[in-house]
């Protein structure tokens, strides 16, 4: 039995207390497209054997790698076998971010979620962009 933290006094020097630790991040949503799409792969770590799936998106400015994990995987199904006649640009929802040698690099969380190719104002102003229609664009530099 666990004593509460409301109920500690200094009299009692054997308390028993029970502690929950949760890491907290923060979490991001990145709007790009996709390009490099690699295979899915099994990664063994210190706790077992893990799913792994990569890719780089693009914002038309900068590249950023992102890594999707054990069943984060099935959630890029619709990218895997998905006929697209260009690279579709996806929102990526509640991903981690971190800088790793000088990179930015996105992880999946138990609550990310990609969206592929859907009619959203911030898709269509990328695609846009990325088609060089929009003035002020990287490719206006070219």
């Amino acid at each position: 039995m666990s004593d509460r933290l409301d109920s500690l006094d200094e009299s009692k020097t054997d308390w028993s207390i029970r502690v929950r630790v949760t890491r907290m991040w923060p979490s991001f949503d990145v709007v790009g497209q996709v390009h490099n799409l690699e295979p899915l792969k099994i990664i063994q770590t210190f706790y077992g054997e893990k799913l792994m799936r990569k890719f780089t998106i693009h914002d038309g400015r900068n590249y950023v790698s992102v890594t999707f994990w054990d069943e984060d995987v099935e959630i890029l199904d619709a990218l895997v076998h998905g006929n697209f006649a260009t690279p579709p640009i996806v929102i990526l929802a509640t991903m981690r971010a971190r800088v790793f040698r000088g990179l930015i690099q996105l992880s999946s969380l138990a609550h990310s979620r990609v969206f592929i190719n859907i009619d959203y104002e911030a898709v269509n102003q990328l695609r846009q962009r990325l088609a060089g229609e929009v003035p002020g664009s990287p490719n206006d530099d070219m």
